[in-house]
């Protein structure tokens, strides 16, 4: 809680002063000092800031000066309200001073699994229209919190999901996970979020998990349309359970990586 205070602006010692009003009041400048066991030459001086922050007050009874902290419920609606609009402000002046090139849209590179999770996470924060997704089962319930709010928002979410009994039901399973993971030695992950950001990569725990993120158009539209074919190749073969499409499919692929004839008798029957 001291962090927090921190963090809003608060020094060590009015926090100590604040919390001990909290618990203590009125009280005059001696006790507050013994109470909170800051130095009684500094005692004033730290109720004064917090009077100055609206977080004290002071009141004069039978020539004493008591002191009463403001109630905690209209303190940090105080502060809230405060912090929300020096935000915007902040927001507004920095949206006219940064110099986006549109032309020049830049690829930035996040690393670290748990910063990925939290960068796709602010990302989808900013969704409102649609999501789409090309993710694995351990990434999506990390992320499913933020996911579900969003679709309570009417965000639309889709695309293929690597695992069983998925959480979100517009996301297609992928087939035949066995002869993938055969295959490719890394889990990847796609996010595309409206017609604004793609994130993509790779993510694992095992490996460096590293991904790109940008705001390119041609990037997000290769992205997008790269979840929608898988959508559709995966959806097709759900409709017609034919080992002899599943086998065409393990030939074009062996034809367009060039794999051997070992490399392919490695993952065909998976």
């Amino acid at each position: 809680m001291v962090e927090y205070m921190k963090k809003l602006g608060f020094t060590e010692y009015e926090i100590k002063a604040y919390f001990t009003l909290l618990e203590h009041h009125p009280v005059n400048g001696y006790s507050l000092s013994k109470q909170s066991k800051i130095p009684r030459s500094r005692i004033y001086e730290v109720v004064e800031s917090l009077i100055q922050k609206s977080a004290a007050f002071e009141h004069i009874e039978n020539d004493q000066r008591l002191f009463t902290p403001l109630e905690p419920r209209l303190l940090f609606m105080k502060l809230k309200d405060e912090y929300a609009l020096m935000i915007d402000e902040l927001n507004d002046y920095a949206e006219q001073i940064y110099n986006t090139k549109h032309e020049e849209y830049e690829q930035k590179i996040i690393k670290g699994r748990g910063d990925i999770i939290a960068f796709i996470n602010l990302i989808l924060k900013d969704a409102n229209d649609r999501i789409a997704f090309s993710i694995w089962d351990e990434e999506l319930h990390e992320l499913l919190p933020m996911v579900e709010e969003k679709i309570k928002d009417g965000v639309s979410v889709r695309g293929v999901y690597f695992g069983q009994n998925s959480p979100i039901e517009t996301l297609v399973a992928h087939r035949r996970i066995e002869r993938y993971v055969a295959e490719k030695k890394d889990r990847y992950i796609i996010v595309v979020v409206d017609n604004s950001h793609v994130i993509s990569g790779v993510i694992s725990k095992k490996g460096t998990s590293r991904v790109t993120w940008t705001q390119e158009p041609g990037e997000i539209d290769i992205k997008d349309d790269f979840i929608a074919h898988d959508v559709m190749i995966n959806s097709y073969s759900y409709q017609i359970d034919d080992h002899k499409y599943e086998k065409a499919l393990d030939l074009i692929r062996k034809d367009y990586f060039c794999y051997d004839d070992d490399e392919y008798e490695s993952f065909k029957d998976k």
